[in-house]
């Protein structure tokens, strides 16, 4: 279930990078990329990892909604995303208990 709602995370932050511009869409696009990586992986996903990606995250959300001229779209898909992770992470920590 880990892979899935990373993946689906991933797809969030793509379309948030294609309806994003600037230097954010790029940042977007590499962080989708990154959670995917994560999600391809068979083995078991650390929480660690989980978290570190969390933390990029947050920092993405706080930025994009400290610019002025991002579209909404953006900040609804990054929201659903890290609610995507942040669903990913508590599976992954009542699963190592």
């Amino acid at each position: 279930m880990d892979q899935e709602r990373l993946q689906n995370a991933s797809e969030k932050l793509r379309a948030a990078s294609e309806t994003a511009d600037g230097g954010i869409q790029r940042t977007l696009y590499e962080q989708s990329n990154s959670i995917a990586e994560l999600a391809a992986r068979s083995q078991q996903i650390h929480e660690r990892q989980l978290t570190e990606q969390l933390d990029d995250l947050q920092t993405l959300i706080e930025t994009v909604e400290e610019a002025d001229d991002t579209p909404e779209d953006v900040n609804e898909y990054l929201h659903q995303a890290k609610s995507d992770l942040t669903a990913a992470h508590g599976e992954s920590d009542s699963s190592a208990h």
